[in-house]
């Protein structure tokens, strides 16, 4: 599935390079995704020379944000990197326990009859 990808660079001049790395990681992250619907990268550049980076990214019902900031966009696109996989490996690891849940209670109100055979 093809996600779009809108990069707003405050201020700044970014070559393709690290354009293309940033692209690169946040379409690893897509990955994780069931649906990725878009993402939106936000670049600026801090009075003391300090990057931060912003992914937001959108599916259907939920999105997942991280923000970070680091002396080079590479090192602080790393870091975003991780805190998103981390909130989806969290949000599907609850959507699994829910669902679970939800089997074992189906599973608890069944009766089965005494003459069953097994």
């Amino acid at each position: 599935m093809i996600m779009n990808i809108k990069f707003l660079f405050n201020g700044l001049e970014v070559d393709s390079d690290k354009r293309a790395y940033v692209e690169k990681k946040v379409l690893a992250v897509k990955k994780m995704l069931t649906t990725p619907e878009r993402a939106e990268v936000d670049i600026s550049q801090d009075k003391h020379g300090f990057y931060r980076v912003e992914v937001m990214l959108y599916e259907p019902h939920k999105s997942f944000r991280a923000e970070e900031v680091a002396q080079t966009i590479e090192a602080a696109i790393d870091l975003v990197e991780e805190k998103l996989k981390e909130q989806i490996r969290d949000d599907n690891e609850k959507q699994r326990v829910l669902s679970r849940r939800g089997a074992r209670s189906i599973k608890k109100k069944t009766v089965i009859d005494d003459a069953a055979r097994f």
